[in-house]
């Protein structure tokens, strides 16, 4: 496809300048788009598949060995620990949400442990949002095959088996009690982790104009 030939476009000039080796190539994206399913066109309003699922490739001829194909979620967070971690660069007193990849990236090896990812949908006045109505915020956790969903102020609490389920058209979360309360106490402990005084410490300071760029992009209301 045409990503695809851009991608060889962008390795083959590395490798024709001589630079490829003392590169890392990072590929991903920010987000998916609803483009009609659930009836919903855009990003935003949703914290499903089509909008959370998104590539992440890394290459560095001669330091990442090539063809690994990892099939353990992560989150783009990793990107800078991993990144940080494959050049030796000291991390110092940062914290990172993120989970580092340099070790199964440098070995080839599967992840170890089939670690959360959390989803965060910001909050929304009430009102339709191009066909979805929203409501205040949505959270959401995957663990393996598993995806547990609630959103308070609209009154939904979902669950889904991706394995058997990739869509999310079936919400098992009235037939598996026991998975759904599970992650529901993980997605908990989250929240209340990210939302202590002292976690407040790892966000930046922004300023009116990142704000206000955030803000054009629908990220801030």
């Amino acid at each position: 496809g045409f990503t695809d030939d851009q991608i060889r476009r962008l390795c083959t000039l590395l490798e024709e300048l001589g630079l490829a080796e003392n590169t890392i190539v990072v590929i991903t994206g920010d987000h998916g788009e609803g483009l009609w399913q659930r009836g919903y066109q855009y990003h935003g309003a949703h914290i499903y598949e089509e909008a959370m699922r998104v590539p992440l490739l890394v290459r560095w001829p001669g330091r990442i060995p090539p063809g690994s194909d990892f099939r353990t979620p992560v989150t783009i967070a990793a990107i800078m620990p991993t990144l940080l971690d494959l050049v030796d660069a000291p991390a110092g007193d940062r914290t990172f949400h993120g989970r580092n990849l340099a070790r199964a990236l440098r070995s080839g090896e599967p992840l170890q442990g089939e670690l959360p990812v959390f989803l965060y949908r910001i909050p929304y006045e009430p009102h339709d949002e191009f066909g979805v109505w929203v409501d205040g915020e949505k959270h959401g956790v995957r663990r393996g095959a598993w995806k547990y969903l609630v959103a308070e102020d609209e009154g939904t609490v979902e669950l889904y088996d991706l394995s058997a389920d990739p869509g999310e058209t079936r919400n098992l979360a009235a037939e598996r009690p026991g998975i759904a309360a599970e992650l529901a106490d993980v997605l908990t402990t989250w929240r209340e982790t990210v939302t202590r005084p002292d976690s407040l410490s790892l966000r930046p300071e922004l300023s009116d104009s990142d704000i206000q760029k955030l803000r054009s992009l629908g990220y801030v209301h």
